[in-house]
């Protein structure tokens, strides 16, 4: 497995908040864990399914933790990387897991990565950038699912970055014009 490259810029320092505790967060903690080698803090509507979520990744020898927290137990002065694997913006784009949210919280150096790619641009990264901090949608963790799934029917590994590229065409309808 391969983190996306949007990701890579959360590696230095600081744990990594995952909202939400389903499927996709499942993964994000996965990633931050064995990937990214950071800290979690998992932050959900509900904290009953954050702490089981949590539970269920002892990190034993690795001195790593996952922790359930509310919004307000999270030490976000610490946090470079927020990834959004709730549903939150999924369907209605001005929906944001973090309603009323100061990003000034987070170091000027933190990623807000929302797995939502369609929209490509939600609430949750207007904010983000409003506040100067960097933020990026789920197009690139798709394009590494896609390698992955054509590698698998196909043999052929064909580089992420070429899967990305088909997207973003799709998303311009084949203009290559973002705007």
């Amino acid at each position: 497995l391969e983190a996306p490259d949007e990701l890579r810029g959360g590696r230095a320092g600081g744990p990594v908040v995952v909202l939400g505790a389903g499927g996709a967060a499942r993964a994000a903690v996965y990633t931050a864990l064995s990937l990214l080698e950071r800290d979690v803090w998992v932050v959900n509507r509900t904290r009953a399914r954050a702490e089981e979520l949590a539970a269920t990744w002892p990190a034993p020898n690795t001195g790593l933790r996952v922790q359930a927290a509310d919004r307000n137990e999270v030490p976000w002065a610490q946090a470079r990387l927020v990834i959004n694997a709730s549903s939150a913006g999924l369907n209605a784009p001005e929906d944001t897991p973090l309603p009323d949210f100061d990003f000034a919280r987070l170091p000027e150096n933190a990623l807000v990565y929302d797995m939502v790619y369609k929209p490509a641009d939600t609430r949750l990264m207007r904010d983000a950038r409003a506040a100067g901090l960097r933020a990026a949608n789920g197009l690139g963790m798709l394009a590494h699912q896609a390698r992955l799934a054509f590698a698998a029917w196909t043999g052929v590994d064909v580089p992420a970055r070429v899967f990305h590229a088909a997207l973003e065409t799709e998303k311009t309808g084949g203009t290559g014009d973002a705007t």
